[in-house]
């Protein structure tokens, strides 16, 4: 029996309605989308799976209703953060809360859980001393003008009850900020990107601006790179911290920030060059990044932003939620009771150079050996030591498209899944025999590829984004060759593609949550 957080009710966003929508799919009855919102597609197919079990059709969950479905309610918060933090959301139901300034309307429910879960890793970095947190919760400044805190004292005080007097008032007091500030500029979702508006300048060509590696806003709070200079040099070497920390992990959270939100390919999109580029690219693919980075600055650049200029002086500012502060108060109790007087492990995969790491790494080439893949996970492995990935894939093209044939291997479990993956119409018919890199081919490409962010096409639905490594898959991006769902991926048989590993709808959530965000993959032929 799977465990989920409460009974889903209708109107509800969450895990807990994602685990009756994937379930409902096994089953057979269609939502459309698996989405996390409890609405008349969850309600219909309900009550058709009521209807074929001769229950009352009524498109409602109870105990029992659950329990037919293989669920149950957990009976106390799990002891690991990652589990116990999205419950607590969910249990909050603040996921259905409407954020009026700008009818900004409801956030993704992902955003709470990430917010969540990066304040509760901070919290605890506070409590032990860590660099980012103090900086994070120093004390007010004396310019509001610079400090967003200062310069929301009063509305925070009479809002939240919050009189910033402690460093524990004050992380949270900012996490209330920052909360109103995402749902402002980004509508809460981690992946947007340039405002292409201002490409048109908003029909005024005096406005007109073009995106730089510079200027570029990317992320929750539309933060480009050029702020990191703006900051008194202190908090630019806690800024510079948080940058090269970000990259050499690969954040467990990123996933649950992903939840609900729809992203597009303009979104995805990072202009420029070197680390102006790579900072776009990481305020997308890890939000926690974008939320410490910006976290810093709107402690002492407060008026980088409009939605914070505008407080006191038109209804457009940042809006100030008690319900958020409420739940980072609940966020608070239970990490007391679970802080370990040793670093926590929890937020990120551990080091690749530990020998724990060493270890599971050749748990996996063991395990790789047995379905005839340990030579390539090797290679995968060779290519980057350093990757703190989890999830490893590897497709191979010498099984015809009617068996498993992606494999994916997961390092902390020790575990491998397999399955059916498409290759392209041009490569051959059963077996992929051709291959190129040559735009409009439609041709599958070999080679390494790294996985990035995801998004929403119109066609495929969510689908993932994928950077050809090597000389054989180089033109990845420009060709398209991305993961995503087809109904022509069966249990028995993978239709063809244009080029794209297109896996069946079933399995396509699982997969691309999974090898998101940094993951890599080696598709290979002998």
């Amino acid at each position: 029996m799977k465990t989920i957080s409460m009974i889903p009710a209708f109107g509800d966003k969450g895990q807990h309605v994602e685990a009756v929508q994937i379930r409902l799919t096994e089953l057979g009855y269609s939502l459309g989308n698996i989405d996390g919102a409890y609405g008349n597609q969850t309600k219909n197919a309900i009550g058709g799976y009521q209807d074929t079990n001769n229950l009352d059709v009524n498109g409602r969950l109870d105990a029992a209703m659950l329990k037919k479905l293989g669920l149950v309610v957990e009976t106390a918060l799990s002891e690991d953060p990652l589990l116990a933090i999205p419950s607590i959301v969910d249990k909050a139901g603040i996921s259905k809360m409407r954020w009026e300034n700008g009818n900004r309307g409801q956030a993704p429910y992902g955003y709470y859980y990430g917010m969540s879960l990066t304040f509760a890793s901070l919290y605890e970095g506070l409590k032990k001393g860590d660099n980012i947190a103090k900086e994070l919760a120093k004390p007010l400044g004396k310019d509001r003008d610079k400090d967003s805190l200062l310069r929301f004292k009063e509305l925070l005080s009479a809002e939240t009850a919050n009189a910033l007097d402690t460093d524990v008032d004050r992380l949270r007091g900012l996490f209330v900020l920052l909360f109103g500030l995402g749902l402002m500029e980004s509508n809460g979702r981690h992946c947007c990107g340039w405002d292409q508006g201002k490409l048109k300048g908003w029909g005024d060509p005096a406005k007109i601006k073009k995106p730089t590696a510079e200027n570029s806003e990317a992320g929750l709070f539309q933060t480009s790179y050029d702020i990191r200079t703006a900051p008194p040099l202190a908090s630019q070497k806690i800024l510079l911290e948080i940058y090269q920390k970000y990259q050499l992990t690969q954040d467990d959270r990123a996933t649950l920030f992903a939840k609900g939100a729809h992203c597009s390919l303009q979104d995805a999109e990072n202009y420029g060059d070197g680390e102006g580029k790579e900072f776009q690219r990481l305020s997308k693919l890890y939000p926690s990044f974008t939320v410490e980075f910006t976290g810093v600055c709107i402690r002492s650049v407060a008026r980088h932003w409009n939605p914070i200029i505008h407080v006191g002086d038109t209804k457009e500012g940042l809006q100030i939620k008690k319900e958020c502060d409420m739940l980072l108060k609940q966020i608070q109790g239970y990490m007391d009771q679970h802080i370990a007087a040793e670093p926590s492990k929890m937020w990120s995969v551990d080091p690749s150079g530990s020998t724990e790491k060493k270890e599971r790494k050749q748990v996996a080439l063991d395990l790789a050996d047995t379905v005839g893949q340990g030579e390539q996970l090797k290679k995968l492995f060779e290519f980057n030591p350093k990757s703190k990935a989890n999830y490893w894939a590897i497709v191979d093209y010498n099984k015809p498209r009617t068996k498993k044939r992606l494999f994916i291997f997961d390092l902390n479990k020790g575990e491998v899944q397999s399955y059916l993956v498409s290759h392209a119409r041009n490569s051959g018919d059963l077996y992929a025999t051709e291959f190129s890199n040559v735009i409009g081919s439609n041709k599958s490409c070999l080679g390494i590829f790294k996985t990035d962010t995801t998004y929403i096409s119109d066609k495929n639905g969510r689908s993932l984004y994928l950077d050809g490594l090597e000389k054989s898959n180089s033109n990845t991006r420009e060709r398209y060759i991305v993961v995503h769902p087809g109904e022509y991926v069966t249990e028995e048989n993978a239709g063809r593609s244009k080029g794209c590993f297109v896996v069946s709808p079933k399995y396509s959530k699982e997969v691309i949550d999974k090898l998101q965000g940094g993951s890599y993959l080696l598709a290979w032929r002998e």
